[in-house]
């Protein structure tokens, strides 16, 4: 052992106290076990140099210290500078150490949550602590806790029926959380140390709770939340370690105070001190509901104010207040007045300050924010804001409502929580009239982008604090969050990959939001395979962007108003219709049009003055065993080339696993049915994210720069498959952005590929050229394939066939080959819904007119004399052109 070894030995011992080891001189990091740390940690690290210049250097990563030592001073500024550098390279090993441990632990934390079981509500642990298991799995006997950071799932916390808790090694801790509820937007978050304290809170209080796993990660993970929901109203409450030397829980608490933290609760030294919360304050079985003891449990209620009214006025209290005669209020909205009769008396006798005074509580607190102008006709109304005992809320009340009793606007109230007292109802609307407040919002019915800039959605707006979504308190709940998208993530979207049906569904869906910035026009995909083939998979995959895909995806099971009512509610996002079967085969295709259009049927009020109509921009997701023309055919309507290209088929059901190209190593059962489980479990955060960032980024220019960038890669050949390269390229463009700001775990170019392949897949199935050319030639070769032995006959025959009735015309054999002799009704006939001009100008453009006389009024026509006698000019078809042309329609 070297001088320089012993003297690196004595100071590391001088700070962690005696090692059993000796320092190893070879510039690598090594780790020990520091004294008194949990056994198998490793927090303890040095690096020692000995070239020379004896140096090294040490500390604990728990700590995050680092303590320099070498055996001399260094004997200039270079050598000093070479120590430097050995320290920060130390530094630098050791961080990237640290990451590479990180991310193997988040690797196998996922793998490990997607394969767990869901937890058993009788695991030891969870009995001890008289809690439920709030969607925590289980892997053999070990529960598993989830640890998220910025939505990613990063690490695992283990607990063993005994309590023993474990986490991955070198999982990150630091700024993690572990969450039970959905954050809403006003509700308080409360942030605790353990998992069962957490759980505690959020079943017996009904608090949306986040764990940080230790005290020393309550502020970090307090400070990652504050950056993940910017206004979010946080209330910290650490344990209360009074057993603990040094009490660790209440250091936590009182030092390095944040101004953002709505609360920091110190220790209350009470052995299970009483729980304020919205909900009841015992467990079903009758005991405390915290389970640990020495828990500082959150009271959200402050001490009373004392409070002294310039009467007569209204108020409003959110908290018990106190009047100045020392009576305590309850919550609620007042009037506070002096009583009348002896307001009288003191008016006479002139001595105002020993009135009786009096507090009339007219309901519960609802307080008038602000004054609110819809955007879409100008109509006023006033945004309130209502405390209730499920939370606080907004909605918007109707000036209009003023008019009349109001008694709509309380009923409407009181199904979301508001009390108003029975005998003050017409006080209340007094109330609510007349409050002036001086702020000024804007609203809107339908949700997407308003003109202000911002993407309004029910619940939420994205982009602006001063614009808001009303809408009837009846409204169906189309837009809902459940779960996390770093569940979504793995278990939705990575099991996407390699099936282009199911990333193309989640493309539709984030498609929405950039059709108006990207000036492409409103439009859909149908999926066409047969039953239980996976298309209502697709569905739900895509519905979950923005919702429950339960509630969000529609059927085509309903009236053209309907449809146009469904499409509005949906504006800027994505249309799920289900099973076209159940679609009015007379109406399908001009329900169609609609969809694309964005538009709806004009209607009148019963003053005969017409009604704004619905309008929309997005997409639709179709599904069903026929396509769009094959059941509009049903009734004997002739498909529409224009309905198809809005509606355009996707194979769904002749691919690999029928809809699937990608099991991941399951069977077909299987993986649908995990799919649909993920999904009812985790929705409603991926469409929201997308376009934060979108709002974000605010970059026009480059959006469309990157529009035609893919767009190119979309190749057509006339305007009609022009239109429906567009619609692939945005729904690609859409995934490619979301793969770009990490909310899809897809690799770069996986989006635009499986978008390319099913473009692709449809322009070799149309085939090129004009959709209605195709459609034309199709009709025409149907007609002859129906009617060629029945309606025609041979023009060089010596006698008129007696067999042909209703005659369509004439054959003959040029060369072998049979020509149709088409006459002009029965040319319109065939090519039903078409005039003769066109039809005529589609079998030019298809090669398919034979035979024509060279005169100018021949009109394409060719004269021949006809068994019959006499003569007759007649359109020559070659079938065996149209049928190379238009094969593929």
């Amino acid at each position: 052992m070297t001088d320089a070894t012993i003297q690196f030995r004595d100071a590391l011992q001088a700070i962690y106290g005696p090692l059993d080891w000796l320092p190893e001189p070879d510039g690598a990091i090594h780790r020990f076990r520091v004294p008194e740390d949990k056994p198998g940690s490793l927090n303890g690290w040095y690096v020692l140099y000995l070239d020379g210049i004896a140096s090294g250097a040490f500390g604990s990563w728990k700590a995050g210290g680092a303590s320099t030592w070498c055996s001399r001073e260094p004997v200039d500024a270079r050598e000093a500078a070479q120590i430097r550098e050995r320290v920060d390279q130390a530094r630098r090993q050791r961080e990237a150490e640290q990451h590479r441990r990180q991310q193997q632990a988040a690797e196998k934390a996922n793998h490990w949550w997607r394969n767990a079981r869901r937890a058993s509500p009788d695991h030891p642990y969870l009995v001890a602590k008289a809690v439920r298991a709030y969607g925590l799995r289980q892997r053999g006997v070990d529960l598993l806790i989830p640890l998220y950071l910025d939505g990613r799932l990063v690490n695992l916390q283990r607990i063993a029926p005994d309590g023993d808790k474990r986490f991955l090694f070198g999982g990150r801790i630091k700024g993690t959380y572990s969450p039970l509820g959905i954050i809403e937007p006003g509700s308080v978050l409360c942030i605790c140390e353990g998992w069962a304290t957490a759980a505690s809170l959020h079943q017996h209080g009904g608090y949306v709770v986040a764990a940080a796993m230790n005290a020393g990660n309550l502020l970090p993970a307090a400070m990652a939340l504050r950056v993940r929901y910017p206004g979010q109203p946080i209330v910290i409450a650490g344990d209360d370690d009074r057993l603990t030397d040094g009490n660790p829980g209440a250091q936590r608490q009182t030092q390095r105070r944040r101004p953002w933290v709505a609360k920091w609760l110190s220790p209350s030294g009470r052995k299970t001190p009483p729980m304020t919360s919205p909900t009841s304050t015992t467990s079903p079985t009758g005991n405390s509901p915290m389970s640990k003891p020495d828990t500082n449990v959150i009271n959200l209620r402050p001490d009373a104010a004392t409070i002294a009214p310039d009467r007569p006025c209204w108020a409003v209290y959110e908290h018990w207040v106190i009047n100045e005669k020392g009576r305590k209020l309850r919550p609620g909205v007042y009037w506070h007045s002096f009583k009348r009769a002896a307001a009288d008396q003191d008016d006479a006798e002139g001595d105002a300050g020993d009135r009786p005074i009096t507090d009339e509580w007219i309901s519960s607190p609802v307080t008038v924010v602000a004054r609110t102008t819809n955007s879409d006709d100008g109509s006023e109304g006033r945004l309130l804001r209502l405390v209730t005992e499920g939370g606080i809320k907004e909605w918007i009340i109707a000036m209009e409502v003023f008019g009349g009793s109001g008694e709509d606007a309380r009923r409407a109230l009181f199904g979301m929580g508001v009390i108003i007292a029975l005998k003050k109802r017409g006080t209340f609307m007094e109330y609510l009239l007349d409050q002036h407040p001086a702020e000024v919002f804007a609203t809107t019915s339908r949700p997407g982008w308003h003109e202000s800039g911002a993407f309004v959605l029910p619940g939420r707006t994205i982009g602006s604090a001063n614009v808001r979504y009303q809408a009837s308190n009846k409204a169906q709940v189309l837009f809902s969050r459940r779960g996390e998208l770093a569940l979504w993530q793995s278990e939705v979207a990575a099991k996407c990959v390699g099936n282009p049906v199911l990333t193309l569904a989640i493309g539709c869906s984030l498609a929405g939001p950039l059709l108006s910035l990207v000036g492409v026009l409103g439009g859909g995909v149908h999926l066409v395979g047969d039953s239980s083939s996976g298309k209502s998979l697709a569905q739900l995959i895509g519905s979950s962007v923005w919702g429950d895909p339960g509630v969000f995806a529609a059927s085509w099971d309903m009236t053209k108003g309907g449809l146009e009512i469904e499409a509005s509610s949906r504006n800027d996002t994505i249309l799920p219709l289900d099973e076209i079967k159940r679609a009015d085969p007379k109406r399908v295709q001009e329900m169609a049009y609609s969809l694309a259009n964005g538009q709806g049927k004009g209607t009148m009020t019963r003053e005969r003055e017409g009604r704004a109509k619905l309008s929309w921009r997005l997409l639709t997701l179709s599904s069903g065993e026929r396509s769009l023309s094959e059941h509009a055919a049903i009734s004997g309507n002739a498909a529409h080339a224009g309905a198809e290209l809005r509606m355009v088929d996707v194979n769904a059901g002749t691919r690999t696993h029928r809809a699937f190209d990608e099991l991941h190593g399951l069977e077909g059962a299987d993986f649908h049915r995990q799919l649909t489980v993920a999904v009812g479990a985790h929705h409603g955060h991926l469409g929201p994210a997308f376009v934060e960032r979108l709002v974000a980024d605010d970059d026009k220019p480059g959006l469309l720069s990157d529009f035609d960038g893919i767009r190119a890669q979309f190749v057509e050949d006339n305007a009609q498959a022009g239109r429906v390269a567009d619609r692939f390229a945005v729904i690609a463009l859409a995934g490619e952005m979301a793969i770009a700001y990490g909310l899809l775990p897809w690799e770069p170019g996986t989006a635009l590929s499986d978008c390319r392949l099913l473009y692709g897949e449809w322009l070799s199935r149309v085939g090129g050229g004009n959709a209605e050319d195709r459609q034309i030639l199709a009709g025409i070769i149907d007609f002859i394939d129906k009617h060629g032995s029945s309606r025609f006959s041979d023009v060089d025959a010596a006698e008129v066939d007696a067999k042909v009735f209703n005659r369509a015309g004439y054959w003959e054999l040029v060369a072998g080959k049979r020509l149709y002799l088409f006459n002009k009704s029965a040319l319109i006939e065939a090519a039903h819904g078409f005039g003769l001009t066109r039809v005529v100008k589609a079998l030019e453009v298809g090669g398919a007119l034979a035979k024509r006389d060279t005169d100018r009024d021949s009109r394409k026509t060719k004269k021949y004399r006809i068994p019959a006698g006499g003569s007759a000019r007649l359109y020559v078809i070659d079938p065996e052109a149209m049928d190379s042309e238009g094969g593929g329609a």
